[in-house]
């Protein structure tokens, strides 16, 4: 099956989806997809006409409305993968593989953990990078491992090489299969024993610059001998490397053969084409003759080759190995030509003498597979290929390679010169940019040509903001003293990001490196650096919202005095390098403890930027203590993410005043409060303008004595640019401390239009090396007085036993305040280490419970007042909490069994250890028995190891690459509510035995069936031999289709049996195909049994059944109505039935089907009411009787003389109701019900003819009846409510009020605004429309037939960029025909300078038919040629007059190209095809002629009638498609007639379109 999804609407996600079963059709042949895009499994399929869709896929169609993906779904599918890809996946109710496309298509596997951070302030600590593997505190390792990340170089790295491929070569001696024998290639040369490593290593994405720097280990490549190297720089066009011409792979063997017993292998792919054997005679091959001398001995086997599965005869081949030596021999024989499937390969040793004077112990070492798969590129991949004989430096295994690569430039594309430029990959800022962006320059290997492809974000979403990018840019690349004398850039990136992550949080950790963070604007993409700035914008009592500032202030004395820094350092080979920065603070206080912060550098290779960075993270920790939170609204905002603002505000005691200017007169400003200036101050005013945002300062005239007033003088008036108005923004303060400088780091708005701003303490010292020699400036106004430190603090322990939970204890804590003191709120923090504290949250009580204290700690306390945004001193105490610890769970069951597997061509034995409960945390522990290496004498014991820790794990632990035949003892240690773990020796432990590997399964054990609702078969885990799966059968027959009821991975199935007796067998099966003995059970599953103790009861509606409960083993019961089955799962049935008699019986249902039926048994549903329940008590009757008879005595006899009616008088436990029915009980005449909850009145008429009181005022004495008031009759002053329909309202004018409907959809508001109106089949006329706060405008729709190179037709008001532009057809209409050669002086004079011009039918204009015999006209040829290009086409030929060259030249002389718009591209107008095909060629991708063309375009029409018309055999460009400023180009130019190539035609035509453009 697979899915087409058909996106209805882009905007709302509306979809339909539809299933489809595979068969093999076009998806044209399924659906419509005409004008639609199409995307298959998340990837854009550009030319989708003979795609088939395939199980399993998933296509979307969508409109496409701009361009391609340049138009709206493009626009819709960027802004949700760079916001949140899920979001869109979500949104637009695509799931599976398109979302999935749609996240891997946004996000590069990048970089580590990000601290995001404005002010770079944290960062990530080494065991976070510690999943890279290229950075370390040792040279980066080979990779051997599948999985591995690809990663990307960025300035000079060191990188952790994948291994791709490896193979150990020994001379072969080849047989190639031909006609199906084998026939011998090539001979042993008879070199001795030579072996070669043919490995390949990856250095992750390219192009890089170089490679250099090659050692292994320590040791640079070229003190090795015989080792051939080759390099890739990873170009998308490079060569593959020479020595790795297929894919082979190397199976370890490693068995000891036996004359006369074969030993077959199968190898590891089905694709296998060769074959080879390597064989070892680790003893040598001799014969020794009675001299003692070695004399050649020659050793004999046969191998046998034919495919796996099949029972083909073997194909052999006999060979032979003579030699005279006692030196390993080892020998290759490879089989070529055969057709690719998995093979089962034969070894038998035929002559193999192992006596006293002859040897020729043969080993079987490898067994290669080869793929004939070809030479792989590995396109734009670094590679470096080894190829290392076998010598005494290097022999043993996988060299341990590394080397440096270089990448040095990234690609960004300029927005004001529209070109792409190199830039430093070395400055962060440019990595960050191309981690985003990911332009490659790649060669097109199909033209030769470079082309630039981008596999991120767009260009144009950098271009808002690029100067942002190119300041932050120019920051990182200025010259700075390095510390030594010269100067170095800022900051250099040199690093290589091989760790999992997203392409923006990559991005953000190379800026992180230039100080910069990555700031999303909508769609666009823009960057803030921590650096030197000015202040954007004021904030004072006048623009923050009441009540909203509020603030945090850090002691300097908690702040790190000293940093540990981690960097890589280029000259140590990129391992990590640390040293310690201290500040001069470091030694001020002896008796605060040392708080040393560690900070890991990524990225940084130079010890002097690790070191300025030091310096920073000390400054930033004295100077940045204080952070400010306020609120304003939206539209007083101009600062952004990373600003720098101005604070004046009362709340933090910061400057002197601030608010709005009441007025200004000359050099008199009159404020909105009162300010005090004292005379030995000198004051200033910052004032914000609000026409333009300007921050305007003045100094304040000094005065002469202390004064208090609310009009302050300025030393110069505000004169032209610099006026201020009433209302504007003022905050007044000290010269210099007027406001406290913030940077912005976090903007959120509220559904109330309101932003909260939170900024951090602002010090442009801290950029300085020696910001210590700068001294701190003191914004705030003084402290309080009454502000003082709590005192009396106290605490005690409460210990709660909470189920499952550690953390059981709580710590109460009090404290008093002095007197007379004052605060607002009080802050507590508490810490174990007294090192590092955490804040409880604010109370404004005495008292305040710490709660989940966790037991056997010791806590610490300080309590702190704060008034004002101030903090006081703290009051500090600490209390031991002892808690009740919960004793460690010991683990049960523990089992273990041995685990084979392959690694690297060497088989790997794990033991696999499990206990209960599985959820359940423990440690493993185990030590090896020594009887495997040495003979222990004197004891029976065996001797065994200390105990080694294995891991931790939750019910399963695995213990990796023991000894085959060693005996382990395995223990499992837990641990007790405080995570202390018992020890191996208090718990009791297994003894193992390590099962080595056998070619054959055994059998699986422990069979078992179980019978519930369904069939389900277990059975023990067979641990001898690799595993592929289990067979679950029906007869003993393994691989045959025949029988097999399930095949599993698992230790259970549940299984589809269709017999309730019958024999189960379970067979395993290996990696090599090999089938282990059955384990079989035999299993009976008996019918139920008849359900007893049934049931059956009648009623007035339908019956109920009962009966014993279901059986175990059963799934429910059907119960049997007249013959009808119905299931029930519980032992319990009732139905709704007709009244009759109805024969009920009972059977029990398991998954083979039902058991017998019960006795059958009758129940009756009745018409008529029992008689029982009729007697005259039940119904209450006598009681009514006595009544009656008492009202009779009262008032007289009670008479009933109604005719046609029947009366009714009903009696319950707390109500009476009273009925008149017709006789035939269809019609209700009167009804009276009398209960608690109140008295009803049902009848035809209620006739009331005495004066009627109805309470809370509703209706008094009189009725009112209907018609009996008449607008003349009624007189309202005043009329508060209508809560009735009253009709229609005629007149009159209705003042203030609100009118809406009963949901409040619609309401007219007394302002007059109307909510939730429609407005259906009227006429709006107003000078200007809004909807949702945008001005309405009409749209204007035309349709027009345009000449090339003439511009559409717009009316006033309307612009092309506001236009969204339809093809519907084009038409070549003319050919102009040029002759232009390059001949001798005579013929140039005589007809070189001629012209010549053809309409459509030959002629010239207003001349007869000329036949063959043209007659020439003469003219300027580059004149008239020129004026057509400049005329009807976008790009035209430089002539130069003096010189005569072929017109062939002209044309493909890009030199000689001018064109006439700046940006060739089309992209406001939508084709039914990928833009690839259609449209304006780039500038740099322009020309003429030389591109064969195959017309390719949509809905033209061919000018049959033209000499040449569009034919699609010629040579020429043909160029449709819509400029910028709306020029349309319908056009194409190419040579021949006769293979003339001085011959031109140069056809144009016309464009019909149809323009939708909005005001």
């Amino acid at each position: 099956m697979f899915e087409i999804i058909t996106v209805k609407n882009i905007l709302t996600g509306e979809q339909e989806r539809q299933r489809y079963t595979y068969e093999g059709k076009r998806l044209i042949d399924i659906v419509d997809i005409k004008g639609l895009l199409v995307f298959v499994n998340g990837s854009l399929v550009n030319i989708p006409y003979d795609y088939i869709p395939q199980d399993g896929d998933q296509v979307v169609l969508t409109a496409e409305l701009e361009g391609g993906m340049k138009g709206a779904l493009g626009w819709i599918l960027q802004i949700g993968l760079m916001v949140a890809a899920p979001y869109v996946g979500g949104w637009l109710g695509i799931t599976a593989k398109f979302g999935q496309a749609l996240a891997a298509g946004a996000f590069m596997i990048l970089g580590g953990k990000i601290i995001n951070s404005l002010c770079h302030v944290n960062q990530a600590h080494a065991q976070e990078q510690s999943s890279s593997p290229t950075y370390g505190w040792d040279l980066p390792q080979i990779q051997t491992h599948e999985g591995g990340l690809i990663g990307e170089t960025f300035g000079v790295t060191m990188p952790a090489g994948q291994l791709l491929m490896y193979h150990v070569e020994t001379e072969s001696e080849t047989y190639k299969l031909t006609d199906g024998a084998l026939t011998n290639t090539h001979k042993y040369s008879g070199e001795k024993d030579v072996q070669y490593l043919n490995v390949l290593f990856s250095g992750g994405y390219g192009p890089v610059d170089s490679i250099d720097d090659i050692r292994i280990g320590y040791t640079p490549i070229e003190n090795f001998e015989s080792v051939q190297i080759e390099k890739r720089l990873g170009t998308n066009d490079q060569a593959p490397i020479s020595f790795f011409p297929n894919t082979v792979a190397d199976q370890s063997i490693d068995l000891d053969c036996k004359e006369g017993a074969s030993v077959i292998r199968s190898t590891d792919s089905d694709q296998c084409n060769a074959i080879e054997l390597t064989f070892t005679w680790p003893g040598g091959i001799y014969s020794m003759n009675d001299k003692g001398n070695f004399t050649n001995l020659t050793a004999r086997f046969t191998v046998g080759i034919r495919k796996t599965g099949t029972r083909d005869a073997w194909l052999e081949q006999v060979c032979a190995v003579t030699a005279g030596t006692n030196q390993t021999v080892r020998r290759s024989f490879k089989f070529e030509g055969l057709e690719a499937s998995r093979y089962d390969v034969r070894v038998l040793p035929t002559t193999m003498p192992m006596t006293s004077r002859q040897n020729a112990m043969m080993r079987w070492s490898t067994l290669s597979t080869y793929i004939n798969s070809g030479q792989f590129v590995r396109p734009n991949k670094v590679l470096i290929g080894l190829r290392i004989k076998a010598t005494n430096q290097l022999n043993g295994g996988i060299p341990n390679l590394n080397w440096r690569q270089k990448r040095m430039h990234v690609l960004v594309f300029n927005p004001r010169t529209r070109q792409y430029e190199e830039k430093s990959a070395q400055n962060p800022i440019w990595a960050a940019y191309d981690i985003l962006h990911h332009c490659r320059k790649l060669k097109n290997i199909t033209t030769g040509q470079f082309e630039y492809v981008v596999d991120g974000c767009p260009a144009d979403r950098f271009s808002k903001y690029f100067d942002e990018w190119q300041k932050a840019a120019d920051y990182a690349d200025e010259m700075v003293d390095d510390g030594s004398g010269s100067t170095e850039r800022r900051f250099q990136l040199d690093a290589f990001f091989d760790t999992k992550q997203k392409r923006y949080e990559a991005a953000n950790k190379a800026a992180q490196v230039g100080h910069a963070t990555i700031v999303r604007h909508g769609v666009n993409l823009g960057i803030v650096v921590d650096m030197p700035g000015t202040m954007k914008q004021i904030f004072g009592e006048g623009r923050t919202t009441a009540s909203s500032v509020s603030g945090s202030f850090s002691s300097r004395d908690e702040r790190a005095r000293s940093v540990q820094i981690t960097y890589n350092d280029e000259q140590r080979d990129f391992k990590n390098t640390e040293f310690f920065v201290r500040s001069a603070r470091y030694a001020e206080n002896k008796n605060l403890q040392d708080n040393t912060a560690n900070v890991t550098l990524f990225g940084v290779s130079r010890r002097s930027q690790a070191h300025r960075e030091a310096l920073y993270y000390l400054a930033t920790n004295e100077r940045q203590l204080q952070t400010i939170q306020l609120s304003a609204d939206v539209n007083a905002l101009v600062c952004e993410y990373g600003d720098i603002i101005g604070v004046a505000h009362t709340v933090p005691r910061l400057g002197l005043e601030s608010g709005r200017i009441v007025s200004v007169d000359g050099n008199k400003v009159k404020l909105d409060k009162e300010v005090t200036l004292t005379a030995s101050d000198v004051y200033s005013i910052i004032v914000q303008r609000s026409a333009d945002d300007a921050l305007v300062t003045r100094d304040v005239l000094p005065v002469t004595s202390d004064t208090t007033t609310d009009t302050i003088t300025v030393s110069q008036s505000f004169g032209t640019g610099d006026e201020v108005s009433q209302y504007d923004c003022y905050a007044v303060g000290i010269r210099d401390k007027v406001v406290k400088p913030f940077r912005v780091v976090k903007l959120e708005q509220d559904k109330d239009l309101k932003m909260t701003i939170t900024a951090t303490e602002y010090d442009e010292k801290i950029y300085e090396p020696d910001y210590t020699r700068y001294p701190i400036i003191d914004y705030s106004k003084q402290k309080s007085a009454l502000l003082k430190a709590p005192i009396n603090l106290k605490l005690s322990e409460e210990n709660l036993r909470v189920q499952g939970s550690g953390r059981n204890s709580i710590i109460h804590c009090s404290w008093q305040m002095p007197e007379n003191a004052r605060f607002d709120t009080f802050r507590v923090s508490y810490s174990t280490d007294n090192y590092n504290w955490t804040d409880a949250p604010t109370t404004r009580a005495l008292s305040l419970d710490l709660e989940n204290m966790e037991p056997d700690h010791t806590y610490y306390v300080r309590v702190r007042a704060i008034l004002d945004g101030f903090e006081s001193g703290y009051a500090s105490a600490h209390i031991g909490v002892s808690g009740d610890i919960l004793p460690a769970t010991p683990a049960t069951g523990v089992t273990a069994y041995t685990r084979y597997r392959q690694l690297g061509g060497q088989a790997i034995y794990d033991v696999i250890v499990n206990w209960l409960p599985s959820s359940l945390t423990g440690r493993v522990y185990y030590k090896t028995s020594y009887a495997s290496t040495e003979n222990v004498i004197g004891t029976t014991q065996t001797p065994w190891s200390a105990w080694v820790f294995a891991g931790e794990g939750a019910g399963q632990l695995v213990i990796p690459q023991l000894l085959p035949g060693e005996t382990i003892r395995v223990a499992v240690t837990t641990a007790n509510e405080l995570g202390e773990y018992t020890v191996p020796d208090a718990v009791e432990y297994l003894d193992v035995i390590v099962a080595e590997q056998t070619t054959t399964p055994l059998a699986p054990e422990n069979l078992t069936i179980e019978f519930t609702d369904r069939a389900t078969a277990r059975w023990n885990a067979v641990t001898n031999t690799s595993i592929a799966y289990y067979e679950v059968r029906t007869n003993n027959a393994p691989g045959e289709a025949a029988g097999l009821l399930v095949q599993t991975t698992d230790l259970q199935a549940v299984l589809p049996l269709t017999e309730r007796q019958g024999t189960i067998f379970v067979l395993a099966r290996n990696t090599q195909g090999a089938y282990s003995a059955a384990a079989q059970l035999a299993y009976k599953k008996d019918p139920p049994k008849a359900p007893t103790h049934v049931i059956v009861k009648g009623g007035a509606s339908g019956i109920r059944v009962a009966f014993d409960a279901i059986p175990k083993g059963c799934s429910g019961a059907n119960v049997y109505v007249d013959g009808a089955a119905y299931f029930t799962s519980t032992s319990s049935f009732s139905i709704i039935l007709d009244p009759s008699v109805y024969r009920v019986q009972v059977a029990y249902t398991d998954i083979f089907g039902e058991g017998p039926k019960s006795d059958e048994q009758s129940a009756t549903v009745r018409v008529e009411i029992d008689k029982s329940l009729l007697s005259r008590e039940a119904l209450g009757l006598t009681e009514i009787d006595k009544a009656i008879a008492k009202i009779e005595g009262d008032v007289g006899v009670v008479k009933s003389d109604l005719t046609g009616t029947q009366s009714r008088i009903t009696q319950l436990s707390n109500s009476v109701d009273l009925r008149l029915n017709s006789l035939d009980g269809k019609e209700l005449i009167s009804r009276i019900n009398l209960s608690p909850t109140g008295t009803r009145i049902d009848g035809r008429l209620l006739h009331v003819t005495s004066d009627a009181v109805f309470d809370q005022n509703v209706i008094t004495r009189g009725m009112i009846q209907a018609g009996a008031i008449t607008a003349d009759k009624m007189q309202v002053d005043s009329l508060s409510a209508i809560t009735q329909n009253v009709g229609e309202l005629h007149g009159g004018t209705i003042i203030g009020g609100t009118f809406r409907n009963n949901d409040s959809s619609f309401q007219v508001l007394p302002n007059g605004d109307i909510i939730g109106a429609n407005i259906i089949g009227s006429r709006i006329d107003a000078k200007s429309v809004y909807a949702e706060g945008e001005q309405l405008k009409p749209v204007h729709v035309s349709t027009q037939v345009v000449d090339s190179g003439d511009k559409i037709v717009l009316p006033e008001g309307y612009s092309i960029e506001k236009s969204i532009i339809y093809v519907l057809e084009y038409d070549l209409i003319r050919d102009d025909y040029f002759l232009f050669g390059e001949f001798n002086s005579e013929q140039l004079k005589t007809w070189g300078e001629r012209y010549f011009w053809v309409n459509l039918d030959w002629h010239l204009p207003n001349k007869v038919d000329m036949g063959s015999d043209l007659v020439w006209v003469n003219g300027n040829r580059r004149k008239q040629l020129r004026e057509v290009l400049e005329r009807r086409f976008p790009v035209y030929v430089d002539w130069d007059v003096n010189k005569d060259r072929k017109l062939v030249d002209y044309l493909t002389d890009k030199k000689t190209l001018k064109f006439k718009h700046p940006h060739i591209a089309n992209l406001r107008t939508v084709w039914n095809k990928p833009f690839e095909l259609i449209g304006y060629k780039k500038e740099s991708e322009f020309f003429f002629v030389g591109e064969s063309t195959k017309e390719l375009y949509p809905r033209h029409k061919a000018a049959t009638s033209l000499r040449y018309g569009i034919s699609g055999n010629n040579y020429g460009s043909h160029q449709v498609g819509i400029a910028e400023d709306g020029t349309v180009y319908n056009c194409k130019m190419f040579f021949g007639e006769n293979s003339n190539n001085e011959r031109l035609v140069a056809s144009w035509g016309t464009i019909k379109v149809c323009v939708v453009s909005f005001w």
